[in-house]
């Protein structure tokens, strides 16, 4: 049976340009659906082959297939008109050969309308790119100069992760974000260590986040850090804030606010008293720190009180640094007028802070005195006046004067040991002269047998070097040339003299005398200490026929009344003669009595070393 509708059909034409005004025969009259256009005088005819009709389309021109004209640019690129005729590019291209990707080397520039609508606004634009591979992954790539992915945006595998993407930043590359010209936030990735950041150098730029921030990994805050305190912590506590860090402590426990610390760094020792103008700490110097607790405070303030009067007055104050009133100084200089402290007063500190109308003070405990110098030095001088005392080279701050210290004077063999305190001053009970077994009571006076040091003379006024001006006292050892026995001294208070005991051996009588007990072997100042029957043990030595000589001073009494001498050996009393009265002035002036006893007979200790006790009666 044959085909009632043939499936070709011929049109032929010949000569040049021939034209075709109508067909219309219904199989061939379709149009399909392009009218022709006003102005147009020729058309292409086209056969469908699905349909099996021919149609007019488009305008007349050469070539074959659906169209005239060249492809432009080279494989791949995508055409576009370009002036009137076809146009490609190398940097918009299609490639089939890597699923279906579309490449854009250049900027995309304009207002683009996205499948779901158009952006408004004049400065918006939108840009929806979709490039799916056969296994559903899509990725959209930023390139160098060289062609290496700096950045891509992908869409990774099917199904469940269909709608899930990342974006990677490839190494030593950035993104900034950029708003009104300042940077205020970038991604960076430099060796594989990406970090977020952000420019807080722009005042008005912060990091805002609506919502929750969560992450597996552990996180720090600088601002949290040396606040919180939880060392102590137990089961159940909560942090509390106790004015100057996070605390844990039970549930419900409050702080009520007090004072933490108060502390003090600056000046320590006593200050030489001066004229009422002088500066006395210089701006800055006093150097104050506070915590508290439940604080900070509402106000606070650092204040000088004078302890030597009563009520401990405040008499100069100066604010704690806000707002955390943790810090403070002096903010001028601090004059003694200011003070208005006088010879022998002394200074402390008081720390004054106030919150919600409580007010509490916490003190520092250190004082500072101000005191005038005691001096002492060497001189050739006997004539007493304000310059003789200005020529000592020592000098001390001191009430009075320092006692039971050592103090370092060459006294050469024309100088006196002078020693000038303020009036108001006590005065040492005696000084001494050496150290250990020859340490010995100087004589400072002029009857030389007296312990007590005289005063010379009286120098009023006398100013020192701060301009405060009184009357000073000058005292002078009686001899020259105290360093001759040592260059070691102290101004004492202790009433009991320090002077020698004697004693050792001799083949002949007669040695009770000045001479003759100081030239015995033995002689030691650590006995004279106001108790000589501890016992006291006199270790003399092998005797061969020689006596033995003992010399104490008068002041312990008598032997056999107020103490007994005995032979260590036997526990015996130890037969001497009776005592005989010695005058003998030490190395350094002093001169006192002395009981000299010399044993009986001459004794031979048949090479045993001798040795007599002072003992109690």
């Amino acid at each position: 049976m044959s085909d009632p509708q043939p499936k070709w059909r011929k049109v032929l034409v010949s000569g040049s340009n021939a034209h075709v005004a109508a067909l219309t025969a219904s199989a061939i009259a379709d149009t399909h659906g392009d009218a022709e256009s006003p102005g147009v005088e020729e058309k292409v005819l086209v056969y469908n082959t699905s349909s099996g009709a021919f149609y007019y389309t488009g305008s007349f021109g050469g070539g074959t297939g659906g169209g005239g004209g060249t492809p432009g640019g080279n494989d791949q690129n995508i055409q576009f008109n370009n002036n009137g005729a076809f146009g490609g590019d190398d940097g918009f291209i299609f490639d089939d050969a890597q699923g279906a990707s579309l490449f854009v080397d250049g900027p995309i520039t304009g207002s683009i309308v996205s499948a779901s609508g158009a952006i408004s606004g004049s400065e918006v634009a939108a840009l929806k790119l979709i490039a799916r591979n056969t296994d559903d992954s899509a990725t959209i790539a930023l390139q160098d100069a060289d062609g290496n992915n700096v950045a891509q945006l992908a869409r990774v595998g099917s199904g469940t992760q269909a709608h899930k993407g990342r974006l990677v930043l490839r190494d030593n590359s950035t993104i900034v974000v950029n708003i009104e010209g300042h940077t205020t936030s970038y991604i960076t990735n430099t060796s594989n260590d990406a970090k977020l950041g952000i420019n807080t150098t722009t005042p008005g730029k912060e990091l805002t986040v609506q919502g929750s921030i969560s992450g597996s990994s552990t996180g720090s805050f600088a601002d949290l850090a040396g606040i919180v305190d939880t060392h102590e912590a137990a089961t159940n506590d909560v942090l509390v804030f106790n004015g100057t860090s996070f605390v844990a402590v039970p549930s419900g426990t409050s702080f009520n606010f007090a004072i933490n610390s108060f502390n003090y760094t600056g000046p320590t020792s006593n200050i030489l008293i001066g004229s009422s103008s002088r500066v006395v700490f210089s701006a800055g110097v006093l150097d104050f720190t506070a915590t508290y607790n439940a604080g900070p405070p509402s106000d606070a303030s650092a204040s000088i009180k004078n302890d030597s009067d009563s009520g401990d007055p405040v008499i100069f104050s100066f604010g704690m640094d806000s707002p955390s009133y943790g810090t403070g100084d002096n903010p001028s200089n601090i004059t003694q007028g200011d003070l208005a402290v006088t010879i022998n007063e002394r200074i402390d500190f008081q720390l004054t802070a106030s919150k919600d109308g409580s007010t509490l003070t916490s003190d520092i405990n250190q004082n500072i005195y101000f005191y005038n110098h005691m001096k002492y030095g060497a001189s050739t001088s006997t004539t007493y006046n304000s310059a003789l005392i200005s020529s000592l080279g020592s000098e001390l701050l001191a009430s009075s004067y320092f006692s039971g210290t050592d103090r370092i004077v060459t006294v050469g063999s024309s100088n006196y040991l002078y020693l000038a305190l303020r009036t108001g001053a006590s005065q040492p009970t005696q000084v001494y002269c050496g150290t250990g077994a020859n340490q010995l009571t100087v004589a400072m006076n002029s009857t030389v047998t007296n312990k007590t040091p005289e005063v010379r003379a009286t120098i009023a006024p006398y100013a020192n070097v701060n301009g405060y001006s009184e009357a000073f006292k000058i005292y002078r050892s009686q001899n020259t040339n105290l360093s001759a026995h040592s260059s070691t001294f102290e101004f004492q208070s202790s009433a009991q003299v320090k002077n020698y005991f004697f004693w050792g051996r001799n083949a002949s009588t007669g040695q009770e005398t000045e001479g003759g007990v100081e030239g015995l072997e033995n002689k030691n100042s650590t006995y004279d200490d106001g108790t000589i029957t501890d016992p006291t043990l006199l270790t003399v030595g092998v005797l061969s026929n020689q006596y033995v000589y003992i010399a104490i001073p008068s002041r312990y009494g008598v032997n056999g009344t107020d103490y007994n001498l005995k032979d260590n050996g036997t526990g015996l009393l130890f037969d001497v003669n009776s005592a005989v009265d010695v005058d003998i002035t030490n190395p350094v002036g002093f001169q006192e009595q002395y009981k000299v006893y010399r044993s009986i007979n001459q004794l031979d200790s048949s090479g045993a070393t001798f040795t007599v006790k002072i003992d109690s009666v």
